[in-house]
């Protein structure tokens, strides 16, 4: 194997949990599509909800809530969806501490960005578009990341490795030169499932014991460039 063949080239980034703190916008969407259908659901349901696809979430509200009952999956996907960027588009959007920090960092060194998360497309660019006027108009989060995958461009999300395998398709990667960043376990199994090492960022809404499964776990993104830079001292000649 050449010299640095397996050095670290590529870092993919989660967006909700990972980037931005979404995960209360989130939960106040599912407690507003249960409101709207009268049922308030316990605190410790809605945060159950957290880390997985809305399909995923909204069939566990029907398993829970509306079993036995007919609704249209579609249409349940969208009011959900609609009533999130709704939440989205009122929110104040901060970068979680370090971002700026590791794009930069990222930038200098050479390193790829690419961010790959199950949430849509306009979902995607309303996030982006805050982040940017939060830098003082200095980052354009568009341009950041050589490579944006959505959940519209896959048909399995997460724990499913697709959307990180067509990350890595798209910058032209090997799995061994990429680095994952995840905030829930089912986003740390995608990852890992498409070969990736995955490091876990701890947060309020996930126990830490649920993210053992992880290569590394941090606290903040600012932990993220020394991890790098340890990874490809392990591989400088390998």
């Amino acid at each position: 194997m050449s010299a640095g063949s397996n050095k670290i080239s590529a870092l993919i980034l989660d967006m909700d949990g990972v980037i931005v703190d979404t995960e209360p916008i989130h939960v106040d969407s599912f407690r507003v599509f249960l409101k709207k259908r009268a049922i308030v659901a316990p605190e410790d349901f809605l945060l159950g909800l957290i880390g997985h696809s809305v399909e995923e979430n909204v069939k566990e509200i029907r398993r829970t809530y509306f079993s036995g009952q007919y609704s249209d999956m579609g249409n349940d996907v969208r009011e959900r969806e609609d009533i999130y960027l709704d939440l989205l588009k009122a929110s104040a959007i901060k970068p979680q501490p370090g971002l700026e920090k590791l794009v930069k960092y990222c930038l200098k060194a050479g390193i790829k960005l690419a961010l790959a998360s199950s949430s849509i497309r306009e979902q995607i660019s309303v996030i982006l578009d805050k982040l940017h006027v939060q830098s003082g108009n200095t980052l354009n989060y568009h341009a950041v990341f050589s490579e944006i995958v959505s959940g519209e461009d896959v048909i399995r999300k997460k724990p499913a490795p697709d959307i990180y395998t067509l990350a890595l398709s798209k910058m032209g990667v090997k799995h061994s030169q990429g680095l994952a960043v995840e905030d829930s376990p089912a986003g740390i199994q995608a990852a890992q499932a498409a070969g990736l090492k995955c490091i876990a960022i701890r947060t309020d809404y996930v126990a830490a014991e649920r993210l053992a499964i992880a290569d590394n776990i941090i606290n903040t993104l600012d932990e993220v460039p020394e991890i790098l830079q340890n990874y490809n001292m392990l591989n400088i000649g390998a």
